[in-house]
């Protein structure tokens, strides 16, 4: 089987119904704010918007706000905020009862128990607008004839008054606009390698490398991106890397998602042959033959729900949109129904049925989409190629972009040390502002801690 790294790749284009997520990483927050301006620019203020946020009333922020408009004192207001966001809200029950008692409040008094209703009550109601953090929506004419637009308390932005929601259910194309801190490391680091270490660099076509991929299987991964952690550093020497589509697996195994939704072991025993690779129907083989039998990514979600309950591209999407939304069970319940339908009309059992909707349902905890993870995975190759062969480079680079990722300066200078980079010390006669790479007398190169 030929993994391909090119992440469009792995997208489910098959009758969505809507326009893919499309996301431009950029490598610093300065930058990202030189690409908003560019747009709202080349577009104009009534061409271009960001999406809004539309922030609801959700535990403390409910009960602060409706205890003030009922005018209860700070202290007791305090209290009551800390007692309620601890339970669900499906009214009150004995157990709330005696933890109001034990902290002064009888549930059954008239304000206590108006307290309590209007609380449930405006539970997801909107409170105000905030600004997507990088999600524009652009328009070929006048926006404003589209969508409701708003002047944003930022100069010289505009914010559409829908969030990205509404957006997608209207067919607005909106791009997100993200800045990155690995991004800022592998620019320097095209501008430092060719000046220092005399090779020049297509990150586009940088080479399978064994010993990168030693490198990865090894854990010796601080300060490369996505695969830094403590969790990915446990998992690397078990999962065992050897190819680009084992390092997409990797950025996007250590999540929530397949870890509460209990993939995460069963990947790794079958990773190791410690398991056999089983499938939750035969129909779903061809779903799933990449990750072992695993359901790991939101492609695959979609392409499960076609095949095994029939449902067309538009209402997977819809399925994975319901699961991607953070307290979308009223919604992922009704769609569930239709699974259930489609899959007993296939000839699946309960227990079949019942396996694959608890995968489905596992991707309400962070999802992760594919081609995200092969865009990752990119970077991170391209970070751990740097690291393994240039590693002055990328010392110096990383250095001159803190904060980000992990670990302190200190941390990654111990870490350089110890692969043989010769580090100096901040000298006022010497240092520039920027750490800096200096050529020796028997032709190595060392780095020089910059007065930044």
């Amino acid at each position: 089987m030929v993994f391909v790294r090119d992440p469009l790749h792995y997208v489910c284009l098959e009758s969505r119904g809507e326009w893919p997520d499309i996301d431009l990483d950029l490598p610093s927050e300065d930058m990202r704010e030189q690409a908003i301006q560019y747009v709202y620019q080349r577009y104009g203020e009534l061409g271009a918007a960001i999406c809004a946020n539309v922030i609801t009333y959700r535990g403390k922020s409910a009960a602060r706000e409706v205890g003030k408009a009922l005018g209860f004192d700070q202290e007791s207001l305090q209290r009551l905020s800390n007692l309620v966001s601890h339970f669900e809200w499906r009214g009150p029950n004995d157990t709330m009862a005696q933890s109001f008692q034990n902290a002064g409040f009888d549930i059954k008094h008239p304000r206590i128990a108006k307290y309590l209703e209007l609380c449930m009550r405006i539970q997801d109601l909107p409170r105000h607008l905030g600004q997507h953090s990088g999600g524009m929506v652009i328009c070929q004419d006048q926006l404003s004839s589209i969508v409701p637009l708003e002047r944003a308390s930022m100069p010289g932005r505009t914010v559409v008054q829908w969030d990205k929601e509404d957006c997608s259910d209207l067919g607005i194309i909106k791009v997100d606009l993200l800045g990155l801190g690995m991004m800022a490391v592998l620019k320097d680091c095209l501008e430092l390698i060719p000046k220092h270490h005399g090779d020049e660099v297509d990150l586009a076509q940088l080479p399978e490398d064994d010993e990168v991929y030693r490198t990865l299987q090894r854990a010796d991964t601080v300060g490369m991106f996505q695969v830094e952690s403590r969790a990915q550093m446990a998992s690397l020497p078990r999962n065992h890397p050897e190819k680009f589509y084992d390092v997409v697996v990797q950025v996007a195994i250590i999540r929530p998602g397949p870890i509460v939704g209990k993939m995460l072991h069963p990947y790794m025993r079958r990773r190791q042959k410690k398991e056999e690779i089983s499938y939750p129907h035969p129909s779903l083989e061809p779903v799933l033959k990449r990750t072992l039998g695993v359901p790991l990514f939101q492609e695959q979600l979609l392409r499960m729900a076609m095949t095994v309950a029939n449902f067309t591209g538009a209402e997977a999407e819809e399925l994975r949109r319901a699961v991607g939304m953070r307290r979308s069970w009223e919604r992922m319940k009704n769609l569930e129904g239709k699974l259930r339908e489609g899959m007993t009309a296939n000839g699946l059992d309960t227990a079949t049925q019942e396996n694959i909707i608890q995968n489905i349902s596992s991707f309400a905890l962070y999802g992760f989409p594919e081609s995200h993870a092969a865009s990752f995975a990119l970077i991170a190759y391209a970070s751990a190629y740097f690291k393994v062969k240039y590693l002055a480079a990328f010392t110096c680079a990383i250095l001159n972009n803190q904060p980000m990722g992990f670990y302190m300066p200190a941390v990654l200078v111990k870490d350089a040390q110890r692969h043989g980079l010769r580090v100096k010390p901040i000298d006022v006669q010497v240092s520039e502002w920027a750490c800096t790479i200096e050529h020796e007398k028997d032709g190595s190169l060392s780095l020089r801690l910059g007065l930044g």
